[in-house]
């Protein structure tokens, strides 16, 4: 009775702990990413009670590659953050980042 059960699973809990314990770059990343995905679903919001459902949604699409054109960026200026954030930026890594972009450009092509 005097043991508290531990919730979740302890691989997930030791991941996330040691994330925090990566410094000040690491934390400084994830509050920017989780503060610009919460902006960007309060602007998707109002978009989709301005404009056209299908052309709100199209430029969602495009998130993706706007999110490997900052990785890229962010290992040209700041390598540090990469290696802080445990980003894969081999020639494997890219190739198949820039085959998800063809094929979310294609996607778009084809809604149009």
């Amino acid at each position: 009775m005097g043991v508290i059960p531990l919730i979740g699973i302890q691989s997930t809990r030791h991941e996330v702990v040691g994330y925090f314990e990566k410094g000040n770059l690491a934390i400084g990343a994830l509050i920017s990413a989780e503060s610009l995905q919460f902006l960007g679903i309060i602007f998707s919001i109002f978009a989709y009670g301005i404009g056209s459902i299908s052309l709100v949604t199209s430029i969602g699409a495009l998130q993706p590659i706007i999110t490997i054109l900052i990785i890229i960026a962010a290992g040209f200026f700041m390598p540090g953050l990469i290696d802080a954030l445990k980003e894969n930026m081999g020639r494997s890594a890219l190739m198949q980042k820039a085959l998800s972009f063809a094929v979310v450009i294609a996607g778009l092509y084809f809604i149009y």
